[in-house]
């Protein structure tokens, strides 16, 4: 090693010269197994970086939550053990959280008014309707997998109220008045029969 080479403190590595940079950045590197006559190897393209429209989405999700957060913090009301929000933040707050739980297909095959007034454009979707509307009706997003011999097992008032024609079914009861009462349910395993 000669007085201008060091081995640390050096951006181009151990043995390498800063003076001899642009020297060596001209000249070929060739070794015992490089024929004299081959051109040196093109350098490649260094990677592009992540496209920058899905650093923006992230961004711009970011903001969305923040912008959430504050209109959370600035217009609840707390009163006693109660918190109030005005409906559009609380649905707003709703859709961040359970907006992926509403089946579409299903929700607007269980209701037909839904379906209709999306049809007529008063509502943009069964999801919007659900978290506007829906939740606080008692309606449920999706169709659950409930076990209905379980449940008609367990209420015996279920089965008598089907026999009488006011529910269709153990599922049809679930949904419209035993899960906001508060039932006691078993879910069917996923292979199981669709009742």
């Amino acid at each position: 090693m000669n007085q201008n080479e060091s081995e640390v403190g050096n951006e181009d590595g151990p043995g390498k010269n800063r003076n001899d940079r642009d020297s060596r950045a001209a000249a070929p590197e060739t070794g015992p197994d490089t024929p004299p006559d081959t051109p040196p190897e093109t350098p490649q393209a260094p990677e592009a970086p992540a496209a920058p429209r899905q650093l923006a989405d992230v961004e711009t999700d970011e903001r969305a939550r923040l912008d959430l957060l504050r209109r959370i913090r600035t217009q609840a009301r707390v009163e006693g053990g109660q918190v109030g929000l005005p409906r559009d933040v609380l649905a707003e707050a709703l859709s961040a959280g359970l907006g992926a739980l509403v089946d579409e297909e299903w929700y607007l095959g269980r209701y037909a008014d839904v379906a209709d007034a999306v049809a007529r454009g008063v509502l943009a979707s069964g999801r919007a309707h659900y978290l506007q509307t829906g939740i606080y009706e008692g309606r449920m997003p999706y169709r659950v997998r409930l076990d209905n011999a379980d449940y008609l097992k367990n209420y015996p008032d279920v089965l008598a109220s089907i026999r009488e024609g006011a529910f269709r079914s153990a599922l049809d009861h679930f949904v419209q008045v035993g899960f906001g009462e508060g039932r006691s349910f078993r879910l069917a395993s996923r292979d199981g029969a669709d009742p």
